[in-house]
């Protein structure tokens, strides 16, 4: 057994608060902004599900303010823990110079109005920028989300629904990045940015109409603003009322002045009206406004861009213009079908979609794994419980393209390692040529009644053919009955203790000799400390940490071991 004891640096803050606690609402107080008031640096306020008819202001506190999704994980917690305007108030407002480490996450905000500055559900100025995350903002008064004078929040996986508007910045010359929302069915230009510089990153702006002082643009109002990206981005159903105006995309305004720029990637701008995108940027200069395109599936192609006044389009490579296919649009869902053009047609040098397969276009990836492809011969001789501990086994590829082994799982093989030279210890991706054989050395455990079927992930290297999974069964003999006992997989066993205020044991069970890695991150996904650990043995392990150094709070620690299987551990730390 090897032991592995993490003293982590302070990486967050220079120095940690003197006091600082989880505060439960309502068995501590009875209202959110209550809790609020009673925290100081690093404290947790923590909610359970119920209506809360206030205004949350943060009061420039780095403090996590969270629903119970914080502790399990649970999406649920985001549609029953709510905070109700009641239409006579804001909902969240950071007016205090808030940073990223002021968290707001897990509620839904509805019912309210506008305060002092624009956002009616979460308003930002005064250089406050907190991250949004895990939300649902609906019902709201005119833009439910603002960041207003060099305001800079981050925006994760928030849906922003069936308000008067959807979500207004003006924030000076940074970026704001907003990733995995989806800004839909609002009475109100979907996303504006004026004098601000945004990253939108797999994310979706559909069914959303511009009118009245917004009737120019339906999804997209870029204003002046520079340097904008859109990565992976879906673009649909968006209308401006004035027929002037693009119902997806719209670069303009009223004003003399510098254009807008952006830069589209793997995106899909699709049955917008009056067009798709429109460039009316007008004032003085060779280049007013440009947009750089590539790898983006546009209704019309470059015909269904409008430009003018000396504006630029710099339509780029892998463009297309075909129907995307949605599963199910007329009802919202734009996932694509499986004969969507947009499947596997993304920019190649970007990362490749969770599957491993090439990236595709739009907010939502099509998954293809799980389909299989023969020919493919794996050959297992029987195994001797209580004799080995591994075992050689040889994979033939009798078809005609490569194929590259990516991992090996099931309840016998935890994990295997190509036996080579160079270092037998290190587990790779194995590339196999037509008509070859490759030997591979899985690792089998004494554990009696253990299902006897192998899997292994194997990706075809030819474009054309999608992921498969490939079974296999082998025989099993003389099951020492000594030797049972070692667990099946790579698992949590505990932590204790859990709260904790100085140090804390991990504790975890391999079920054979493996190297395994540690992150520790904060709840807005920041890394705080991290080891490539070492090699551990099989059974039960463990790993010290302690929080001296580190302000109180809740963290998660994430275990992986060399073939990709990952574990996770919750850590609350108070002080």
């Amino acid at each position: 057994m090897k032991t592995l004891t993490a003293v982590l640096a302070v990486l967050l803050l220079t120095a940690a608060p003197v006091c600082a606690r989880i505060i439960n609402i309502p068995d501590d107080f009875e209202t959110i902004q209550a809790g609020i008031d009673a925290t100081e640096e690093g404290d947790t306020v923590l909610v359970e599900n119920g209506v809360y008819e206030e205004t949350v202001n943060f009061s420039g506190k780095a403090i996590t303010v969270a629903s119970l999704i914080l502790l399990d994980d649970d999406g649920e917690h985001i549609e029953n823990t709510v905070i109700d305007g009641s239409d006579e108030r804001p909902g969240a407002i950071f007016y205090s110079q808030e940073g990223n480490d002021s968290i707001l996450k897990g509620f839904t905000i509805r019912n309210c109005i506008v305060g002092r500055y624009f956002g009616s559900g979460i308003s930002c100025y005064n250089e406050a920028s907190p991250t949004l995350s895990d939300l649902i903002v609906r019902d709201n008064q005119s833009w439910p989300i603002a960041a207003l004078w060099l305001c800079y929040p981050v925006l994760m996986n928030i849906i922003v629904e069936q308000n008067g508007g959807g979500i207004f910045l003006r924030s000076g010359i940074e970026r704001v990045v907003i990733r995995n929302c989806e800004i839909r069915n609002n009475d109100g230009t979907g996303l504006i940015c004026n004098e601000a510089t945004v990253h939108l990153i797999e994310s979706l702006i559909s069914g959303n109409i511009g009118t009245g002082h917004q009737q120019f643009a339906g999804g997209v109002d870029l204003g002046f603003s520079h340097d904008n990206i859109f990565i992976n981005v879906s673009i649909i159903g968006n209308t401006a009322t004035n027929e002037d105006g693009a119902g997806g995309i719209f670069f303009g305004s009223f004003h003399d002045g510098a254009g807008s720029t952006l830069t589209m990637v793997n995106s899909i701008v699709y049955d917008n009206v009056p067009t798709q995108i429109g460039i009316w940027v007008r004032g003085e200069g060779p280049e007013i406004a440009s947009l750089a395109c590539d790898y983006c599936d546009v209704e019309n192609g470059e015909e269904g861009i409008n430009v003018g006044f000396g504006n630029r389009v710099e339509w780029g490579d892998g463009n297309i213009d075909e129907d995307p296919l949605f599963a199910d649009p007329e009802n919202g869902d734009y996932h694509p079908t499986a004969d969507s053009p947009c499947i596997d047609a993304g920019d190649p040098e970007s990362d490749p979609d969770p599957d491993g397969s090439r990236a595709d276009m739009g907010a939502f990836y099509f998954h293809q794994r799980d389909i299989e492809v023969e020919p493919l011969e794996l050959l297992f001789p029987p195994i001797h419980w209580g004799e080995l501990d591994s075992l050689p086994v040889t994979i033939t590829n009798d078809g005609g393209t490569d194929l590259t082994i990516i991992s090996v799982e099931g309840c016998l093989t935890m994990s295997c390692i190509w036996m080579n030279e160079e270092d037998p210890e290190v587990w790779q991706p194995i590339v196999m040529e037509p008509l070859q054989n490759i030997q591979l050395w899985v690792y089998y455990h004494p554990q009696e009644g253990a299902v006897r079927e192998r899997t292994f992930w194997i990706r075809s290297n030819d474009p054309d053919e999608p992921e498969v999974t490939v079974h296999a069964r082998g025989e099993v003999e003389n099951v020492n009955e000594g030797d049972v006992g070692l667990p099946l997989s790579f698992e949590l066993i505990g932590v204790s203790p859990n709260p904790f205020n100085s140090q804390t044991t991990v504790h975890f069970a391999l079920p054979h000799p493996d190297c395994v890695r540690f992150i520790l991150c904060d709840l807005s996904g920041r890394i705080v400390w991290s080891s490539s650990g070492g090699l551990f043995q099989s059974g039960r392990n463990m790993l010290m940490i302690s929080g001296e150094a580190l302000p109180a709070g809740v963290y998660l620690l994430k275990l992986t071991s060399r073939t990709g299987n990952n574990i996770w551990a919750k850590l609350v730390l108070m002080k």
